[in-house]
């Protein structure tokens, strides 16, 4: 329930970049990522388990009971599945694991998908940060090679993501190569 207050993928880039100049290693940083979003989905499934519909009269969510509402939409579309994809989705990652407990989810069906969601989450959020960390220790050369080698894969993937685009328009209904077809 923090995220709900915290920008948490702007305080956790600026914390794994701390980490990977030096303060942690990797491992260290994964783990203690790992570690962390476990034990903090779990506390919001417990909380969610215990209180169930009370959690609508405490502060924010009286204010805002569409908070829970959407998460308890997406959690009833997608299941149990919903635990790991919330993961990864800002606007309902604060909520899905107390929903889930509001809705009396299985706690060892909760704890797998809360387990192996944390073992994708970790690197995909952390590893980001903690590399632009190590890469500021890095001499200036390899820093302009890797800053360079970023810019032109960010600059490619645009220009493949225009071309993509123009195709789509240029096949769908409407367009020149759809009449052409």
């Amino acid at each position: 329930m923090v995220g709900i207050f915290v920008p948490g993928v702007v305080l956790l880039f600026g914390v794994t970049a701390v980490a990977g100049s030096g303060v942690l290693g990797p491992w260290t940083t994964l783990a203690v990522g790992f570690v962390g979003a476990v034990i903090g989905d779990a506390l919001s499934y417990w909380i969610g388990r215990y209180l169930h519909d009370d959690v609508r009269r405490l502060g924010p969510f009286a204010r805002h009971p569409q908070w829970i509402d959407n998460g308890e939409r997406f959690f009833e579309r997608h299941g149990g599945k919903s635990i790991f994809l919330g993961r990864f989705v800002g606007p309902i990652r604060p909520f899905i694991p107390m929903v889930a407990g509001m809705l009396d989810m299985s706690w060892r069906r909760f704890l797998f998908t809360n387990l192996i969601s944390a073992l994708v989450w970790a690197p995909a959020y952390l590893l980001p940060g903690y590399l632009l960390g190590a890469s500021l220790r890095l001499e200036a050369d390899a820093m302009t090679r890797l800053l360079q080698l970023a810019g032109g894969a960010l600059l490619g993937g645009w220009m493949a993501l225009w071309l993509l685009r123009q195709a789509h328009l240029w096949l769908s209904p409407g367009g020149g190569g759809y009449a052409w077809v």
